[in-house]
């Protein structure tokens, strides 16, 4: 099978997922949970052909989101064990040539500022495009990591402080 076209959005996807994994295997003891975050309306729904309508509408925020405006939170929060004392850990994952938003740059000060970890994890740029996705159904379920990478030594991403 052909090297399948990766979304901006599936490119993150996946970047969360190796980074969460290895990240937690690298550091023994470290547990780190998706933080998905965002906004959306609730209420009483009234279905129509190819809208819904809501009645009493409600603004629901979700996940941690680091500032007051409520953006900003890292993709992945936790903790990392250091001197047998878990320390309150964030990893921001970005893909292509993202970089942090001003909300983002904010989030990172206040984690600096109470000691925890906060990182950032980067698409390596010489293999990322080369893993091999591994199929099921028709479905990309896994991916087999280039492992000779001397840029990232097979993690997929480069960690930066």
């Amino acid at each position: 099978m052909n090297k399948p076209k990766l979304t901006k959005h599936i490119r993150h996807a996946r970047l969360v997922k190796i980074a969460r994994r290895s990240y937690q295997e690298l550091n023994p003891g470290a547990r780190l949970f998706n933080n998905t975050s965002g906004t959306a309306w609730q209420g009483l729904t009234v279905s129509g052909a190819k809208e819904v309508i809501l009645k009493n509408p409600r603004i629901i925020t979700f996940g941690i989101p680091g500032n007051r405006d409520g953006s900003g939170g890292a993709d992945l929060l936790g903790w990392t064990i250091k001197d047998e004392l878990p320390i309150f850990t964030a990893v921001e994952c970005k893909s292509g040539n993202g970089r942090l938003m001003k909300n983002q740059v904010i989030f990172r000060k206040i984690i600096l500022n109470i000691n925890g970890i906060y990182r950032v994890a980067r698409e390596c740029p010489t293999c990322w495009d080369d893993w091999t996705p591994i199929y099921k159904s028709g479905k990309i379920i896994e991916w087999i990591p280039v492992e000779s990478c001397p840029h990232c030594r097979g993690l997929g991403y480069i960690l930066e402080e």
